[in-house]
């Protein structure tokens, strides 16, 4: 469709653009910088057509070619401001922390996109300066209240640093206003699941949300652990047994599964289960309670 909207009227360089991103998305990447080489030059030299090349190249972990387009763009007075931004991406592509700030801090106070602003905000956070990440973003929401993407970011933060109160108002704000926002109603639920006086509504929140969707395995694992904290053992093992025959090897989740088995008088299956999650050289949080769980067991009996 889009293609068919391009040769309509191929001087519409957003078109363009719209067509190189949604090939990109599917997965062809190379579809996507083929059809650029052969747009006609006028429009392949438009800067954000640029931009848009630049993107595909560090999805494609092309990091060198991608910054070798960047300069040029830093050194026209027009595309300066669009230059900083991609050199922003490609700092930040590079793990460079301080270089992404730099470039992104040229444009943090025009007209920035929301994942420019996230971006600088991890910056922030991998370096260890968290409150300027949390400064960061409150002073954009304080700006622009309704912006969904923002209050995710922040949350977000606030979530890894551990400060779960100030995290929720912003999750709370979003489901109120996207109540089918999926990832709000899993974040916030989890959040709600830490306390047993809100447990009752952390399953009420996460069951909506594995409603919304059924394939996406850690909004099934948040509903299946809060069902199992419920009580509710055998909906949790029907929500494992889902997430399996859809696939994983994430241990934290196997883990999980051991325990709902566990709770299930399945000690035989989730004992083979922890002994495959504590082989495993993958590293995950709740190491030390699946070796804890495996020691209560008691042996398989004899065959």
């Amino acid at each position: 469709m889009l293609e068919k909207l391009i040769r309509a009227n191929v001087r519409r360089q957003e078109h363009a653009v719209m067509v190189a991103q949604a090939l990109n998305e599917a997965g062809k990447p190379d579809r996507a910088l083929i059809y650029l080489d052969n747009l006609p030059v006028q429009d392949k030299n438009y800067p954000v057509m640029i931009g848009e090349r630049i993107h595909i190249l560090l999805d494609m972990g092309e990091i060198e070619q991608a910054e070798a387009l960047v300069q040029p763009l830093l050194n026209e007075p027009r595309t300066e401001l669009l230059g900083h931004s991609l050199a922003g991406d490609v700092a930040y592509a590079k793990k460079d922390w301080a270089g992404s700030i730099h470039h992104y801090s040229k444009v943090a106070d025009r007209a920035v996109q929301g994942e420019t602003l996230k971006r600088m905000a991890n910056a922030y956070l991998y370096l260890g300066r968290g409150d300027e990440a949390i400064e960061l973003l409150s002073n954009h929401i304080g700006l622009y209240p309704y912006d969904i993407l923002w209050r995710h970011a922040l949350a977000d933060i606030y979530i890894q640093i551990g400060q779960l109160d100030q995290a929720m108002p912003h999750l709370v704000f979003i489901v109120d206003h996207q109540p089918s926002d999926v990832m709000a109603l899993n974040n916030l639920g989890w959040i709600y699941s830490q306390r047993p006086e809100t447990l009752s509504r952390a399953l009420e929140l996460t069951e909506r949300a594995a409603a919304l969707a059924p394939q996406t395995i850690p909004v099934l694992d948040t509903y299946g652990w809060i069902l199992q904290q419920k009580g509710e053992v055998s909906q949790a093992r029907g929500v494992y047994e889902r997430i399996f025959e859809i696939g994983t090897r994430h241990p934290s989740i196997w883990y999980h599964y051991a325990v709902v088995l566990e709770k299930s008088a399945e000690q035989d299956q989730a004992r083979d289960l922890l002994e495959r999650v504590l082989a495993s050289p993958v590293e995950f949080d709740e190491r030390e309670d699946a070796q804890k769980l495996l020691e209560t067991l008691p042996p398989k009996e004899a065959e």
